[in-house]
């Protein structure tokens, strides 16, 4: 049986990704009726045209900037061998190195190129307003360089200052549109790829939503990922290359401990062949079981040999759950409807702290 035969709601998926950039804050400002919206492109392109907006409410954000002319007289610092070299001494000019405080910096540029990228990609025919709207916020940046190769890079490699928050919204949605398009080389194009079927991707966004999500909403817990150490004897060999265990949520109380495993599964449940019963994925409960017979060995927190451990699928139809003990772990398999309100969604996901 496929479980998953319809597809997340648009405005879900942006909850997800609102928490998994760890900016909750834009969500509840930033109201979103999914019927307002065809795809996640068409969404992500009306935020990006809101929060650019914002930034020129407040202003570019500017740098310096190091800048070489031919100037008449002398400014910063003079490059004596150049002036000579390209006979700007000749016209009464030297050649000067300086900064310059500009907004013809990496920050700006990542964001015109996304818009720039956006325009310019098929599969996607944005509406004559969202169309609109992103080229005139793309003739905004008339004055900022536009830069297509290796754009990606501009704005991983950015850090932004304390005066630049307003920037962060308007940047994390540049990073993941550009993570998201991919060259056609048919066609000489970029192509939007569909990240709601791509596995990899939803199963990380569902992760990062959920420890998120925790860490701002769970009070009296202590939200973190944790290495488990594997209970390997002294002098054994080769215990170097054994591989690291990381959980992907870890919430800890005083009292209390609970080790988080989230998995995101076209069919979270299988059948071994054509009419027997589904069951769980054998694999994800030895992975969990692993964590807590090793956990159980250590010293690190009181609660560790007792140790609370959880499957979490994403679902949108209902999963059977599971809550049991098994060798004196409390085990649970839980799922979260994603076809859902997103208040609803939650409240739901609080719910598995109780």
């Amino acid at each position: 049986m496929n479980r998953q035969e319809t597809q997340i709601p648009v405005a879900n998926i942006y909850f997800m990704l609102a928490y998994a950039w760890d900016i909750p804050p834009t969500w509840e400002k930033r109201r979103v009726d999914q019927s307002d919206y065809d795809n996640l492109w068409e969404l992500l392109a009306q935020l990006l045209i809101l929060s650019v907006e914002g930034i020129f409410k407040r202003g570019l954000a500017r740098d310096y900037v190091l800048q070489e002319e031919q100037i008449s007289g002398v400014k910063g610092r003079p490059d004596i061998g150049k002036t000579y070299r390209t006979f700007a001494w000749q016209h009464a000019k030297t050649v000067c190195r300086f900064d310059e405080f500009q907004p013809d910096i990496r920050i700006n540029q990542g964001i015109k190129a996304t818009m720039y990228r956006m325009l310019r990609s098929t599969g996607i025919n944005f509406r004559g307003k969202t169309r609109l709207g992103l080229r005139h916020m793309y003739q905004r940046f008339g004055e900022i360089t536009l830069v297509e190769a290796n754009i990606e890079q501009y704005l991983y490699s950015v850090r932004l200052q304390r005066h630049q928050l307003h920037y962060h919204f308007p940047v994390e949605i540049c990073k993941f549109i550009l993570s998201n398009t991919v060259f056609n080389e048919n066609r000489g194009k970029f192509e939007f790829m569909d990240f709601e079927r791509d596995h990899a991707k939803m199963s990380a966004l569902f992760e990062k939503f959920v420890y998120n999500y925790f860490k701002h909403h769970l009070t009296g817990w202590n939200v973190k990922r944790e290495n488990i150490r594997w209970s390997v004897e002294p002098g054994s060999i080769g215990a170097q290359y054994l591989p690291e265990m990381k959980t992907d949520i870890t919430l800890e109380k005083p009292d209390r401990k609970m080790v988080i495993d989230t998995k995101f599964y076209t069919e979270p449940m299988k059948s071994r062949y054509v009419g027997s019963t589904e069951k769980y994925t054998a694999a994800n409960l030895y992975q969990l079981n692993a964590y807590l017979t090793h956990l159980a060995q250590s010293t690190s927190h009181p609660c560790n040999a007792a140790a609370e451990g959880m499957l979490l699928y994403p679902v949108l139809q209902p999963l059977p759950p599971f809550d049991g003990i098994m060798l004196g772990h409390r085990i649970r398999v839980a799922s979260i409807d994603l076809n859902q309100e997103w208040q609803v969604i939650g409240a739901a996901l609080e719910r598995l702290a109780d």
